[in-house]
């Protein structure tokens, strides 16, 4: 199982994210910019994804300075802009992800070289709707469609 770390100061893209990796069957840990070159090492994470623009530092950064304290760690930086995959390269960055992104696309980049992630048997229950943003019921039942729009949930 991966442990992925999520830095965004999104709190809607990280719940969405969240949301997707958990259903992935990784274990995910949010954290915000200014902690995680600290949050990586203290929680052992073997993933990180790093929003490309906050409102302190860039995720590149952040990715270099995990990339050069910890090499193993696989480097992945999100951003709903276009990048050059050249300038990522001499970063150490080791994918790129557009968001927003899909769930076969973060699994691809989580893994690398096309090799899946093993799947949940289960699938999980989203915490809000994607669609009108509901919070959704915490009764333990895997909903198929929002009770609020109707619209059916994007597993």
């Amino acid at each position: 199982m991966y442990r992925v770390l999520l830095v965004n100061d999104c709190k809607l893209e990280n719940l969405i994210m969240r949301d997707m990796l958990v259903n992935l069957g990784c274990e995910v840990i949010i954290s915000n910019e200014i902690n995680a070159i600290n949050d990586v090492s203290n929680l052992n994470c073997n993933v990180i994804i790093a929003n490309f623009i906050m409102k302190e530092h860039t995720g590149d950064k952040i990715l270099k300075q995990v990339k050069d304290k910890y090499p193993g760690i696989r480097c992945i930086l999100s951003s709903n802009n276009d990048l050059k995959s050249e300038s990522l390269k001499k970063k150490n960055i080791d994918a790129f992800i557009h968001t927003p992104v899909t769930k076969k696309e973060l699994e691809k980049a989580i893994s690398g070289n096309g090799n899946l992630l093993s799947h949940h048997k289960e699938q999980v229950k989203p915490l809000f709707c994607t669609y009108c943003g509901e919070k959704s019921e915490e009764d333990g039942h895997k909903a198929k469609f929002c009770k609020y729009c109707g619209e059916k949930y994007d597993f």
